[in-house]
Parts: structure tokens; C-alpha cells; sequence
């Protein structure tokens, strides 16, 4: 994703409730996968979708693997995921991240008080797949941050967990905010267009 070339794609086949999104990418800009809060202990709590979840984001590490694609992991630290415990560690060392970025934060955005904004600036990726958790928390303040700071955003249908909670199912939750974020903030895209758009490349 990465030096993009060629595409004007048209995503869903026009089967989603977003409609038959159009996404131009254009020539000479690069892109990176950014991945928000995968960690032990946050997934250990088994987030809605998680089996699903696991297949995408694997596709996708496993597609940009053999690309010029960035892989960059925002890795979150409190006082339920101490600096240094299993539980703040990448969710099952994800196929062994030490050739991928790693950028450590402490508050919902993943730009505030840490050098991301700086790092894709100096590697000058102007587009960013977006996939983490969670929903309503990290994932959609990392969101509308980027989009403050220019960057084109994808997220991919099935790219982002949350919890059942009292009084909203997960489910629920999700929907509101990928209908608040399309065309708005971001454009939710397919995973086999993602895949074929990396696999292009």
C-alpha cells in the first residue's frame, strides 16, 4: 500500500449498507497498516467477533509482509496493562513483531504526547488501514485525530472490536460509529478489496 499506483477501485460489489463506495488512491502516495490496542489483555476479555477479527488482521499482516506496506503497532500502557506485563504485550507476539514498529501511548489517541504524527510525516505516508480497538474508545479518538491531521483513512469492515455493555450490544455500537466515520471521517472498505489493493502492489 505504499507508493500506490493505478486504482480507482470500486468497493463491496455494492452489497454493503455502505453503498458502492468508490475510492481513488493516488499515485506516489504510500500508506501503513496501523494497529491500535491488539494486546493480550485486552483481547483475553474476548471482544465480540474475535475469531473473524483474528482472520482479517492475519490476511493483512500476512499480504503486507510481502509488500511495501508499513506495519506500525500502537501498544497502550495503564494500570490494567502495566509497562512490561504479559497483558501489555502484543496479542499473542503477533507472528513476532520485532521488524515492526512498535509506538507506546497513554491516552486514547495514539497521537497525543507520543512521535507518530512526526515517524509518518518523515516516511511521508499520507494514507493509514486503520484496525484496533476499542470502538467507542482508542479506535475512534485515533480516528478522528488522524483525519484532523490530514491523513486518508481506510478501515476494513471488521477491523475494529468492542464489548456488549449494559445498556448497547457490541454490535450496536459498531454499526453507530462506521455510519458516523464513512465519508466522514474515513471509508470503510472490504477486506478482498484491502487484500487485492495490497497484493497489487
Amino acid at each position: 500500500l505504499y507508493t500506490l499506483s493505478r486504482l480507482i477501485l470500486l468497493l463491496n460489489n455494492g452489497h454493503d449498507r455502505f453503498g458502492d463506495a468508490v475510492v481513488i488512491l493516488e499515485e506516489s502516495m504510500t500508506c501503513a497498516l496501523l494497529l491500535i490496542d491488539i494486546q493480550q489483555g485486552i483481547m483475553d476479555k474476548k471482544p465480540k467477533h474475535l475469531t473473524n477479527f483474528a482472520v482479517l488482521l492475519d490476511d493483512l499482516l500476512l499480504s503486507a509482509k510481502g509488500s511495501n506496506c508499513e506495519v506500525i503497532w500502537i501498544r497502550h500502557h495503564d494500570k490494567e496493562l502495566p509497562q512490561g506485563s504479559p497483558q501489555w504485550e502484543i496479542w499473542e507476539q503477533r507472528h513476532l513483531v520485532t521488524h515492526h514498529k512498535i509506538i507506546d501511548k497513554t491516552y486514547n489517541s495514539c497521537f497525543k504526547d507520543t512521535h507518530l504524527h512526526d515517524y509518518l510525516q518523515s516516511k511521508h505516508i499520507s494514507q493509514l488501514i486503520m484496525m484496533g480497538l476499542q470502538t467507542e474508545y482508542c479506535f475512534d479518538t485515533s480516528v478522528k485525530v488522524a483525519f484532523e491531521y490530514g491523513y486518508d483513512i481506510f478501515i476494513p469492515q471488521g477491523g475494529h472490536l468492542t464489548f456488549d455493555t449494559p445498556t448497547l450490544s457490541g454490535d450496536s455500537i459498531k454499526k453507530h460509529y462506521e455510519n458516523i466515520w464513512h465519508h466522514r471521517f474515513a471509508t470503510m472498505v472490504a477486506k478482498d478489496s484491502l487484500l487485492k489493493l495490497i497484493n497489487e502492489e
